[in-house]
C-alpha cells in the first residue's frame, strides 16, 4: 500500500509538470501574439499615413488638372480604408493582450508593456532535437509510468490477500465484579475466496498501463516528430521574404510614387503598387509569427514547462 501510495504521488507529481508545460506553451503563443499584432498595428498606422500622402499628392494633381476628379474619390477611399484596418488591428491587439493576461492569472497589471523581442535576424539553424531524450524525459512518459508502477503495487497487493494472514490484538472485557484484558493470536486461511476476482482486476489494470505506456511513447515520438517537421516548412516560408523580395517592393512603391507624381504611370498602377508592397510586408510578419509559433508548439510536445521566449 506504502508502494502504490507513492506510485500515486510521483504520478500526481508528472501530472502537474505537464500541466505547466501546456500552460507554458499557451503563454508563449500568447506572447509572441501580442507581438505580432503589436507589429501589425505599426505596419496599419504606416499604411496610413501613406494614404494621406497619396491623398495629397492626387488632390494637387487634381487642382492642376493634371487628374481626374475620380482619382480624388479613390484616394480618399483608400484613406478611409486604411484608417479602419487601423481601428482593426487595434481591437486585435487588446483582444491579444486580454488573452495574455489571462493566461498569466491576471497578474500582469492593466496597462503592461511587453519586451520587443521579435526577432531581427532570422537564426542561423534550427534547434537540434534528440528525438530519443526527448522521449525518455517527457512529463507525460514519467507520468504514465508512475500511473503503471501503481498498477503494478495494487497488483502485487491484491495477490498479498490470497495468502494466510496473522492477526494479533488485544480485547477488554468488564464484569460487574472484575474487569478482563485479553490477548488473542489469530491466523486466518483464506480458504474460500482466493481472490481470484482482485487478481484478475489488478492484472488487467496494469496490463491497460503497459499498453497505455507503449501508446503514448509513440504518440510522443509522432507529435515531436509532426513538430520538428511543421518548424522546418514555417522556417522555409519565412525564408521566401528573407531575400531582396520586400526591398524591391517598398522601392517600387517609392519609384512608382514619383512617377505618379510626374504623370507618367496612372493611380490604378499606384495603388496596385502600393497594396503589393503592403502585402508583402504584412506576409513576412506573419511568416515571422509563425514561425514562433511552431517553436512554441515544439517545446509543448517536448513537455517544456519553462514560458522563457
Amino acid at each position: 500500500r506504502e508502494a502504490a501510495a507513492a506510485a500515486g504521488v510521483d504520478a500526481a507529481a508528472w501530472d502537474a509538470a505537464l500541466d505547466r508545460a501546456a500552460l507554458a506553451a499557451e503563454v508563449r503563443q500568447a506572447f509572441w501574439t501580442v507581438l505580432f499584432r503589436q507589429r501589425m498595428l505599426a505596419l496599419a498606422h504606416e499604411d496610413a499615413t501613406t494614404a494621406m500622402e497619396i491623398e495629397a499628392i492626387v488632390d494637387l494633381r487634381v487642382e492642376g488638372g493634371e487628374a481626374a476628379e475620380l482619382d480624388r474619390i479613390k484616394a480618399r477611399l483608400e484613406r478611409l480604408r486604411a484608417d479602419r484596418a487601423v481601428q482593426a488591428e487595434a481591437g486585435r491587439l487588446a483582444a491579444a493582450r486580454t488573452v495574455l493576461a489571462a493566461q498569466c492569472g491576471d497578474g500582469l497589471p492593466a496597462e503592461f508593456e511587453l519586451a520587443d523581442a521579435w526577432p531581427i535576424q532570422p537564426e542561423s539553424a534550427a534547434p537540434a532535437v534528440d528525438l530519443t531524450a526527448a522521449v525518455a524525459d517527457h512529463p507525460a512518459l514519467r507520468l504514465q509510468a508512475a500511473v503503471r508502477a501503481r498498477r503494478e503495487q495494487e497488483l502485487r497487493l491484491a495477490e498479498a490477500e490470497r495468502r494466510p494472514a496473522l492477526a494479533v490484538g488485544l480485547a477488554a472485557a468488564q464484569e460487574y465484579d472484575a474487569n478482563s484484558l485479553s490477548g488473542f493470536l489469530r491466523l486466518e486461511l483464506p480458504a474460500w475466496d482466493r481472490n481470484a476476482a482482485g487478481i484478475a482486476a489488478a492484472a488487467a489494470r496494469r496490463d491497460e498501463a503497459d499498453a497505455l505506456l507503449a501508446k503514448l511513447r509513440r504518440d510522443i515520438r509522432r507529435d515531436v516528430a509532426l513538430a520538428v517537421q511543421g518548424l522546418a516548412q514555417a522556417r522555409e516560408q519565412r525564408a521566401a521574404f528573407e531575400g531582396d523580395m520586400r526591398q524591391a517592393a517598398a522601392e517600387a512603391y517609392r519609384i512608382d510614387t514619383l512617377r505618379y507624381r510626374e504623370g507618367e504611370v496612372d493611380f490604378l498602377h499606384l495603388l496596385d503598387t502600393r497594396r503589393t508592397a503592403r502585402q508583402v510586408e504584412a506576409e513576412y510578419l506573419l511568416r515571422q509569427y509563425d514561425v514562433q509559433i511552431a517553436r512554441a508548439e515544439l517545446d509543448r510536445v517536448l513537455g517544456k514547462g519553462d514560458v522563457e521566449p
